[in-house]
């Protein structure tokens, strides 16, 4: 109980952070990170959750929460809470190393998308390379993306694959993926 309010207190200051600094959204994760199962969704988890969500409407700031090792728990509190302030982040790389079935997520909770983690991976960890250098199947994610209604960024949560190549480059490289991206998501041109 001790843990759960001190997490709590640590991401009311987030959302409180965001607020003041006018970001609009506020991306976490329901579960552990970093290999740890948590087990199933629990009630007091949803308190949690519930207090946090009146929090974030009070300080008009989404809670967008992202799909992880147990995409599970985004169906249990998208079912259980229904506020606007309660949204859905999206990463590729987690839905194709833990999905039970790739892009059903986003087909299921896009009207809820608020913030997106693009990125791919080698098909066994979480590498953050640039969308189109590891092994995601991006004609899955188009097919399942949104791309009618999701009016946001497409953000990358990327690293470089060469941690000896310069920043410069890296950037260069990540703008022109995301420009790939939004060509290869919506069949229009970046603006």
């Amino acid at each position: 109980a001790l843990r759960r309010k001190e997490v709590l207190k640590g991401l009311r200051a987030h959302v409180s952070f965001c607020a003041k600094h006018a970001v609009p959204a506020l991306v976490i994760h329901l579960t552990a990170s970093k290999g740890r199962q948590a087990g199933g969704p629990t009630n007091e988890g949803l308190w949690v959750l519930e207090d946090l969500v009146k929090c974030a409407e009070d300080a008009l700031v989404a809670l967008a929460v992202e799909n992880t090792q147990q995409p599970e728990f985004l169906d249990f509190v998208f079912s259980e809470i229904g506020s606007p302030f309660l949204r859905f982040c999206y990463d590729t790389s987690h839905d194709f190393l833990y999905g039970s079935s790739p892009g059903t997520l986003v087909s299921r909770w896009g009207h809820l998308l608020a913030v997106t983690h693009m990125g791919d991976n080698d098909g066994a960890l979480d590498r953050h390379w640039l969308p189109g250098l590891g092994t995601l199947p991006w004609d899955t994610v188009r097919h399942h993306f949104p791309t009618d209604t999701y009016e946001g960024f497409l953000n990358l949560e990327v690293f470089p694959m060469d941690l000896q190549e310069s920043p410069e480059t890296f950037v260069r490289d990540a703008h022109g993926s995301a420009r790939w991206l939004i060509r290869f998501l919506t069949g229009k041109e970046d603006t």
